[in-house]
């Protein structure tokens, strides 16, 4: 995350996930520019990555972005002014945009999954934890939409912080 002391908001520019860098582009809190592309590549215009560096559909991306989804309390939404506006934790602001950038909203991936227990961030802990199980009202081809969490696990733990 970056942008706290310059613009007074923090935004995503990388993310790490099952060993491999990825970078972000865009600015702000707009899902609707930029993507995730491969560590190292450039967008030119700071917001569009060639075509053949760009890891969008990639699972190991959208797993930790729909696992960072489900153990977040954060939203965004277009005010009435057309701005795009976040609300709740400013530390879980860049991910709900990052994952909305790649079209994935926390209220789609919260009809399949239902938190069950929070554990809540604590600067002793440096963590927040989150469990899920399949929505009595989700059958197994909709948990099926979302491949990377077609777990077969009554419960899952997502967690996200820095735990030493």
């Amino acid at each position: 995350k970056t942008g706290t002391l310059t613009e007074g908001k923090m935004t995503c520019v990388k993310m790490y996930s099952s060993s491999q860098d990825f970078v972000v582009s865009g600015k702000g809190f707009d899902p609707t520019q930029g993507s995730v592309a491969r560590g190292g590549a450039i967008a030119p215009d700071e917001v569009n990555f060639p075509e053949e560096d760009k890891r969008n559909d990639d699972p190991r991306v959208v797993s930790t972005l729909v696992s960072a989804l489900l153990c977040s309390n954060a939203t965004l939404s277009l005010n009435e002014e057309g701005f795009w506006t976040p609300r709740g934790n400013s530390s879980e602001a860049p991910i709900v945009v990052v994952a909305a950038k790649l079209g994935i909203w926390g209220s789609d991936i919260e009809k399949y999954f239902e938190r069950v227990t929070e554990i809540p961030f604590s600067s002793s802990r440096k963590m927040m934890v989150c469990v899920t199980e399949p929505a009595k009202n989700a059958e197994k081809h909709e948990l099926a939409l979302i491949p990377e969490l077609d777990l077969d696990a009554p419960r899952v733990a997502h967690v996200k912080g820095a735990p030493n």
